[in-house]
């Protein structure tokens, strides 16, 4: 049966196996810790999804699918159990799925949250108490998955995150959607897209780093044009998160599997200032990065 929620293809899983990898990692670090553990899911969906599998199909043949666990979903799976688990979606038709992840897994404590998620993570990464506190009680650790369809993240989100100090990120960028509003030619970047592109990367500063004045030609004419590659694309994107973060991956190229074309750079940052924890998430993650790259 092919469910509501269609959307990716192969290039879905990829992320979903880094993530998933990593959570079963970092549950089995904290599980004699005294953290009250938490996993958040920025844009749940619906807790699975139906993707396209195979390539493009012939002329009167059928596109394929398949159903399988979102992240939401896999992470109900990982044992041991996060604490908490916080599920935001601010689609309303998918709620119900969400909601029924709460039958489907009694014994996990699940809130699912229906509202925009750079207001709910800026309200949770301020209300929450992170650092751990005196008589017994516990503070608080968690793993953010910030996966949106597109551009949706603020940088003051990201900003809010990191000051935590308690949250490890795996964020994915849309590097193909950074690509599209930041033209080849400047004068074909419209206003609302540079205004998306400043909040999107907290800085004007891109408009420096990726366009450069092209040599005038014989009636004295010149045009900025973007020099930047998805090389440095990626560097300028690592080396702003590196910023606010600890410590910040390389990132993972995400794929589409039918033309290669780059979709999206899934970026792991620390905010915990801790040598210890930054060891630790580096031994992790470079780990997947090697072990699970194709």
């Amino acid at each position: 049966m092919v469910s509501d929620h269609i959307f990716g293809g192969g290039h879905t899983e990829d992320k979903i196996r880094y993530v998933k990898s990593y959570l079963e990692a970092w549950v089995n670090v904290f599980k004699n810790q005294n953290y009250e553990r938490i996993y958040i899911d920025s844009f749940a969906g619906t807790g699975s999804r139906t993707i396209e599998t195979g390539a493009a199909p012939l002329l009167g043949e059928e596109k394929s699918f398949r159903n399988i666990d979102g992240s939401a979903r896999i992470a109900l799976g990982v044992a041991p159990p996060f604490d908490r688990y916080i599920l935001i979606e601010s689609d309303s038709g998918k709620l119900g799925d969400l909601e029924r992840l709460k039958i489907e897994f009694p014994k996990n404590k699940i809130e699912v949250i229906h509202g925009d998620a750079n207001v709910y993570l800026k309200g949770l990464c301020r209300d929450e108490n992170w650092n751990r506190r005196g008589g017994g009680s516990w503070g608080k650790r968690a793993v953010l998955l910030l996966d949106p369809y597109g551009m949706e993240v603020d940088w003051s989100t990201l900003q809010a995150i990191a000051k935590t100090e308690a949250i490890d990120m795996w964020f994915l960028f849309s590097i193909g959607g950074l690509t599209r509003q930041a033209a080849h030619r400047w004068e074909a970047v419209e206003d609302y897209k540079i205004e998306r592109i400043d909040r999107y990367l907290g800085t004007d500063q891109w408009q420096v780093a990726f366009y450069e004045e092209s040599t005038k030609d014989l009636f004295d004419n010149s045009e900025r044009r973007r020099i930047a590659d998805l090389t440095k694309l990626n560097e300028f994107v690592r080396g702003r998160l590196g910023e606010i973060f600890s410590w910040v991956s390389e990132p993972i190229p995400i794929r589409r599997h039918d033309n290669n074309v780059l979709l999206f750079s899934l970026f792991f940052g620390i905010g915990n200032r801790s040598e210890r924890a930054i060891a630790a998430a580096k031994r992790i993650v470079t780990h997947l990065q090697k072990n699970l790259r194709q």
